[in-house]
């Protein structure tokens, strides 16, 4: 249990560098808001609600592996939770459905949007390359190494 409880000592600092580095991206964002191009109320108000939701995402796993740290109980129902096989196989099952469902309508939207606007068929065209090369690659490198 030691070395698990390491692992997760690790995911704390891990979280709390990401956390930290969030922040700074964003206050040097916001701080330099004037020579960046004008963006919409809307945009602003997306862009703080994700910065606000990720902040708190990581607070809450931070916190939680704080806890489980404290106390071998805890620390073993999270072991247990992280490694339960069942909870495992539902996790690969979504995944897998979630990139099939992905690829198709990314694939879909890009023929539909080449019909409205360039701009966005480009955009869609190139998430869904980049989608596809990281796709290959993972699957390459899983390949290899599984």
């Amino acid at each position: 249990m030691e070395k698990y409880k390491e692992k997760v000592r690790l995911r704390v600092i891990y979280l709390t560098w990401i956390m930290l580095l969030t922040c700074l991206i964003n206050i040097v964002l916001l701080s330099n808001r004037n020579r960046l191009p004008e963006i919409s109320d809307f945009i602003l108000g997306f862009q703080s609600g994700v910065f606000t939701g990720l902040l708190f995402v990581f607070i809450i796993f931070i916190v939680k592996y704080r806890k489980s740290m404290k106390s071998d109980e805890a620390l073993k129902k999270l072991y247990i939770e992280e490694n339960d096989e069942r909870g495992q196989l539902i996790g690969y099952k979504v995944s897998v459905f979630t990139t099939v469902a992905m690829l198709i309508l990314l694939a879909l939207s890009t023929v539909v949007a080449g019909f409205f606007n360039e701009l966005i068929f480009f955009t869609l065209l190139g998430t869904l390359g980049v989608f596809l090369i990281i796709f290959c690659a993972f699957t390459v490198y899983f390949k290899k190494t599984l």
